[in-house]
C-alpha cells in the first residue's frame, strides 16, 4: 500500500521502525536484498520482497512470525511503515514462510554477500577507528545451542538451555570497538559437532570481513623440519624388523626345500619297508622325525616373519602419516606465503576463545595463523597437571572477591608443538572450589588498550581479567536470543533457519549504525531519558520501534516527532538530509605500502 506523500502528517505506532527502513535505503540495503536469487518461477510477488518483511518482524522484535498479522498493533496495518520499508505492501505471513521454503544454497549465499557488501563501508570504519585507539584488534567466539522442533537434517538432541532437547548449533565471531559490539558474523553447525570443530569457519567469517593476521611461516618451516626427522626416525626403525621379516623367510624357504628333501627321502623309505611296523630308532623313523622338526620350524619361522612385517607395517604406515602431514604442511606453507605476499599491511588481532574452542590443534592453528590466542582449555586437558604443582610455595594473585590466580610452570599443552603460557585459576563459592586454565599463545605477548598505554605482558591477574572482558560475545548471543528471539520464530526448512540467523546477525549492527550515524546526528531533541534508552539495544527494540509518533514528510524525507508519553517521549530526529558516508577506498589502501618507504 503506497503513501500519500502530499499529506503533511502521519501517525504510526512504530516510530524507530520507519527511521530504519529510511535508513536501509539509504545505505542500499533493500537494493541488495533484492539482488538475492530464489530458485523457481516468479508469480505476484518476488520472494525477495519476504525478505524485507521478515527483517522488519525481526527488527520488530516479534517471537512468532504470526505476529506480523496478529500482534497488538501489527506492522502489516500500519500503512506509513508499509510505504517506507515496501510500497507494494507486506504479504500474509503463511506466504513469508512459504515463499522462503524455496531458498536453496544460492539464496542463502546471495544473501550473505549482500549484507557484507552493505556492511563494508561501516565495517572498514569501526576497524579503522579500533586500531587508531591503540592495541590489537580483539576478536571474540563462541557458539550456543539453539532448539527446534523440525526434523531437518543435522538436527541432533543436545544440552540446549539446560534441558535435553533436539536442535543445531550456532556460532559466532565478534569485534571488539571502543563503541559497541559488532557482530562479523555466523556459521551454522549440523549434528553433533563440538565447539572446536567450528573453528575454521570463524575465522573465514572474521578474515573476510576485517583482514587477517601475517602469517607465521617461520613455525611451519620449522615444524617441517620437525617432521622430516620424525619420518626419518620411523623409516630407520622398520629398517630392523625389514632386515628380520627378510631373514625369517629366507629361513623359511631353506626348510621348504628340506622338507620336500624329507618328504621324497620318507615315500623311498615307506616303498622299500617290508615290515608292517616301524621300529622307533630305523631310519626311516629317523627321517620322520626330521621332517616333523623341519616343519616345527618352518612354521615358527613363518610366525616370526609375520610379526617383524606387523611392526615394520605399523611403522612405515606412522611414516607415511607424517609425509601426508608433510604434504598438506608445504601445501599451508605455500597458501601462507602469498597471503603475506598479498597482505603488505597485516593486522595484529588476539582471538579471545571460549573453552569449548581451546585444544591443542585449535591454538596450534591460530597460533600459525598469525594470531595472539587467550583461550580457557578444553576440557582437562591442562588442568590437572597445573594443580598437581601447587604447594604451599604457590604465589597466588586476586583477580576479584572469589577468583585468583596463579602462573603455570609447564609450557607445553598437550600436542601443541610450541610453547604456551599456563595461568592456573581457582574459583571458590560457598564451599566449591574450581580450577581452570587460561592459555596465552605465544607466550611472550604483550598487550596494550589504548595509544597512551605502553605494551607489556599482563600479569597473572590481570591477563584473567582481560580475557574475561569476552562478556562482550556472550552479551551478543543473549540478544540474539532474548532481543530478536533466535529459534523462536519456527521455520521447517533448513535454509530458511540460515536466512533467519544471517539476518539476526546482521541486525544489531544494523541498528547501532542507524543510532549512530543516522538517528542521533540529525537528532533536533534528544531527552536525557531517551538517550540513555538509545544506548540499550533491548529498549530500542522492545520500546523504541513500537512508539507512537507522528511523521511529518516533505521532500526529501521526514521528521519523526515521538509521542509525549514513554520512555522515548519528546525525541525529534530530522531525516530530510540524505545519509552522507565513505565508501572504502582500496586504492588509497594499497598506496598505504609506500608509506614505510624511506628516500634517505
Amino acid at each position: 500500500m503506497a503513501m500519500d506523500r502530499q499529506t503533511a502528517v502521519q501517525h504510526t505506532d512504530h516510530a524507530l521502525l520507519i527511521g530504519l527502513g529510511l535508513f536501509g535505503h539509504q545505505i542500499g540495503l533493500f537494493e541488495a536484498l533484492d539482488t538475492v536469487r530464489f530458485p523457481g518461477r516468479v508469480y505476484k510477488r518476488a520472494a525477495q520482497r519476504k525478505l524485507r518483511e521478515l527483517l522488519v518482524g525481526l527488527a520488530a522484535g516479534y517471537q512468532q512470525l504470526q505476529e506480523i498479522d496478529l500482534a497488538a498493533n501489527p506492522i502489516r496495518a500500519d500503512p506509513v511503515l508499509m510505504a517506507v520499508w515496501d510500497p507494494q505492501g507486506f504479504a500474509h505471513y503463511s506466504r513469508v514462510s512459504r515463499g522462503l521454503r524455496r531458498a536453496d544454497d544460492t539464496t542463502v549465499s546471495d544473501l550473505q554477500a549482500a549484507l557484507a557488501r552493505v556492511s563494508a563501508p561501516f565495517l572498514v570504519r569501526d576497524v579503522e577507528e579500533t586500531l587508531a585507539a591503540g592495541g590489537p584488534l580483539r576478536l571474540e567466539g563462541d557458539t550456543t545451542g539453539v532448539a527446534t522442533t523440525a526434523r531437518l537434517p543435522g538436527v541432533e538432541p543436545g544440552l540446549i538451555e539446560g534441558r535435553l532437547q533436539p536442535g543445531f548449533q550456532v556460532a559466532s565471531v565478534s569485534l571488539r570497538t571502543p563503541g559497541y559490539r559488532l557482530i562479523l558474523g555466523t556459521a551454522h553447525v549440523e549434528g553433533k559437532r563440538v565447539s572446536c570443530q567450528t573453528l575454521i569457519n570463524l575465522v573465514s567469517l572474521a578474515e573476510q570481513r576485517i583482514g587477517r593476521p601475517r602469517r607465521r611461516v617461520e613455525l611451519l618451516y620449522k615444524r617441517l623440519e620437525a617432521l622430516q626427522q620424525q619420518e626419518q626416525a620411523w623409516r630407520d626403525k622398520a629398517y630392523k624388523p625389514q632386515q628380520r621379516a627378510q631373514r625369517f623367510e629366507e629361513r623359511a624357504w631353506e626348510l621348504h626345500f628340506l622338507i620336500q628333501q624329507a618328504q621324497q627321502e620318507v615315500k623311498v623309505l615307506e616303498a622299500e619297508q617290508m615290515r608292517p611296523a616301524i621300529r622307533p630308532h630305523s631310519y626311516l623313523a629317523r627321517v620322520q622325525r626330521r621332517l616333523d622338526t623341519y616343519q616345527r620350524w618352518q612354521t615358527s619361522a613363518r610366525r616370526h616373519q609375520h610379526e617383524a612385517q606387523r611392526i615394520m607395517t605399523r611403522y612405515l604406515n606412522c611414516a607415511e602419516a607424517l609425509c601426508a602431514e608433510q604434504r598438506a604442511l608445504q601445501a599451508r606453507i605455500t597458501q601462507d606465503e602469498q597471503d603475506n605476499r598479498t597482505n603488505p599491511h597485516p593486522i595484529e588481532i588476539i582471538f579471545s576463545l571460549d573453552g569449548g574452542y581451546g585444544t591443542p590443534d585449535n591454538v596450534t592453528l591460530l597460533t600459525e595463523l598469525g594470531y595472539q590466542v587467550l583461550s580457557k582449555a578444553f576440557g582437562q586437558t591442562a588442568t590437572p597437571h597445573l594443580k598437581r604443582e601447587v604447594g604451599s610455595q604457590t604465589v597466588w594473585e586476586t583477580v576479584n572477591s572469589f577468583l585468583r590466580a596463579t602462573e603455570g610452570q609447564r609450557t607445553t599443552f598437550g600436542r601443541c608443538p610450541y610453547p604456551v603460557r599456563l595461568i592456573l585459576t581457582q574459583q571458590q563459592r560457598s564451599e566449591t572450589v574450581r580450577h581452570s586454565t587460561l592459555i596465552i599463545s605465544p607466550p611472550d605477548v604483550a598487550w596494550g588498550q589504548t595509544a597512551t598505554f605502553a605494551c607489556r605482558p599482563l600479569g597473572p591477574a590481570e591477563t584473567v581479567r582481560f580475557y574475561n572482558r569476552r562478556q562482550d560475545i556472550e552479551a551478543g548471543i543473549k540478544e540474539f536470543k532474548a532481543v530478536f528471539y533466535l529459534g523462536h520464530m519456527r521455520f521447517f526448512d533448513l535454509h530458511a533457519i540460515q536466512i533467519q540467523e544471517q539476518l539476526i546477525a546482521f541486525l544489531p549492527n544494523f541498528i547501532r549504525w542507524a543510532i549512530r550515524d543516522y538517528f542521533l546526528p540529525n537528532a533536533i531533541h534528544v531527552p536525557e531519558r531517551a538517550n540513555r534508552g538509545l544506548a540499550q539495544l533491548r529498549d530500542v527494540v522492545r520500546i523504541a520501534m513500537h512508539s507512537q509518533a507522528e511523521i511529518c514528510f516533505e521532500a526529501g524525507g521526514c521528521v519523526i516527532k515521538f509521542a509525549p508519553k514513554g520512555a522515548f517521549a519528546g525525541l525529534v530526529i530530522d531525516l530530510r538530509q540524505p545519509l552522507a558516508y565513505q565508501l572504502p577506498l582500496p586504492l588509497f589502501a594499497k598506496l598505504f605500502i609506500f608509506d614505510e618507504f624511506d628516500p634517505t
